[in-house]
């Protein structure tokens, strides 16, 4: 019986799991678990992208990168070593407005999952960013994006009434281009005047920040601006606020003293649309389950979630500027607090519960070294999403940086809810309660496919004790590819 042969047999088995399905629910990819790349089965392919203005006119040097993936296992950040090494490559616009761009066949190689949506931004210094451009695949035809008109902020930041400038004053606005290694922010030390980059027709924002190295000393308001496309400049006066100072504390549930406590935490917007800027950080807890914010913008309400070992933050409640629409999903939620300086908060928490996993091959055989993981999410009101209290990034990295770095594993920064099997083939790792994703496996070893996911659903209740008993098989008896292949002769 031929490769082919094989895996149609083993997907058909699969037929019977397909009314189980929960269409509704996300899988994030599974980022701990590596992938080996099959370098020969992957192909380059391309698509064009053709950028107009309002007007309908080509526009010239735009610059259109490619930043995610959309695939049958979900929309994600582009992967380049799961797409078998294929970058994500900025390419800018000719005469004609045509930019053409290149996409690997399969978001991930080894599983030979195909791409099915390309997301790419597109940027130029006259017009406003455009971020969320998705284009199925293939593209039959070259794909248009019509570039919004919009006005650029002039701002004149005083501090104590004088006009400051310079590279300690950092500028966040709608668009997100200032989260961005290059963000187009223009400084005038003669005027003494910040520019920021085109904003879109609309409610615009836009907030400063004043830095001493890298401590925060002084915010702006978030200020709200009308823009109706007609000016190209708009001029504004803003005034700095020295920051102020968060003091909080775990409650009583967690035991002290408390062990690799963080705080994760963020404005929150009014909901009006998916550009309002918010202002993000972290802070570590004590052992005595206390924490300082040392920075915070005077009069912004927090939203916060916090993590240590054994406990996480309780689900928090729909605050007031948040609509019942807005508050849809079966997301834990932050914890609000709508004037976090008048006194020190307290943030609830709740026992995670214990799941202890057992990782075998086929023989029986335990096995070592084998990654098994999670990814529960908390929900962001009015925002998006991320895993409990990971990564975690602060704001002045990021504005200084441009990047969201993921990358550190030291202490309190490595990504919880994971651990890796022991001599014995054991793991035992902290799960809230909720219904979440499982992922196991290494190099070698993975989950057989089942309804076209390797990851496993299961239900963990609250502050009790779980057991779970895995048997993974060598990588290569069969591809997610092939769960694609027979929904189509199923159902194509």
């Amino acid at each position: 019986m031929g490769r082919f042969q094989i895996r149609l047999s083993l997907s058909l088995v699969l037929v019977i799991a397909f009314s189980s399905l929960s269409h509704g629910s996300a899988i994030r990819q599974e980022e701990e678990v590596d992938q080996e790349a099959n370098d020969s089965i992957q192909e380059v392919l391309t698509f064009e992208v053709v950028v107009i203005n309002s007007e309908g006119e080509p526009v010239k040097d735009a610059e259109v990168t490619p930043w995610a993936i959309g695939s049958a296992q979900g929309h994600g950040a582009w992967n380049e070593k799961a797409a078998g090494g294929v970058k994500a490559e900025a390419v800018m616009t000719d005469s004609s407005g045509k930019a053409t761009i290149r996409y690997p066949k399969f978001s991930n190689v080894a599983e030979e999952v195909r791409s099915t949506t390309i997301s790419v931004a597109v940027k130029h210094p006259e017009y406003p960013v455009v971020n969320d451009i998705h284009v199925g695949m293939p593209a039959k035809k070259p794909h248009k994006v019509k570039l919004p008109t919009g006005s650029m902020i002039e701002a004149t930041v005083l501090l104590d009434g004088e006009p400051v400038v310079g590279d300690e004053i950092k500028a966040n606005w709608t668009t997100g281009a200032s989260w961005t290694e290059d963000s187009g922010v223009q400084i005038d030390q003669d005027q003494k005047t910040i520019r920021t980059t085109p904003i879109p027709k609309g409610i615009g924002q836009v907030m400063f920040v004043r830095l001493d190295g890298d401590t925060i000393t002084h915010f702006s308001a978030i200020e709200d601006i009308e823009i109706d496309g007609t000016e190209k400049l708009i001029k504004k006066s803003v005034e700095l606020v020295p920051a102020v100072t968060i003091r909080g504390k775990l409650s009583d549930e967690v035991p002290r003293p408390v062990i690799s406590g963080r705080v994760k935490f963020q404005t929150i917007t009014d909901g009006r649309s998916w550009d309002e800027i918010s202002w993000f950080d972290w802070a570590q807890i004590e052992e005595d389950g206390s924490f300082v914010i040392d920075a915070w913008p005077k009069g912004e309400p927090m939203q916060l979630t916090a993590l240590c070992d054994g406990f996480c933050a309780k689900n928090g409640e729909k605050p007031p500027m948040v609509t019942p629409e807005r508050a849809r999903g079966s997301y834990m939620r932050a914890q609000v607090f709508l004037e976090p300086e008048n006194s020190e908060i307290t943030v609830e928490m709740e026992p995670m519960s214990s799941c202890r996993i057992e990782v075998n091959n086929a023989f029986g055989k335990k096995l070592s070294g084998v990654t098994a993981g999670a990814n529960p999410n908390i929900g962001w009101w009015n925002g998006g999403s991320q895993i409990y209290c990971w990564p975690l990034v602060g704001g002045v990295e990021f504005l200084k940086t441009g990047k969201y770095n993921r990358d550190r594993k030291d202490g309190i920064h490595t990504q919880p809810f994971s651990g890796k099997t022991d001599e014995d083939g054991f793991v035992t790792i902290q799960l809230p309660a909720r219904k979440t994703n499982l992922w196991i496996g290494n190099e070698r070893y993975q989950l057989a496919a089942k309804a076209g996911r390797r990851s496993r659903r299961i239900e963990v209740e609250q502050a009790k004790s779980m057991s779970l008993e895995f048997v993974l098989q060598p990588k290569g008896l069969d591809v997610l590819g092939d769960w694609e292949d027979l929904c189509g002769l199923v159902f194509g």
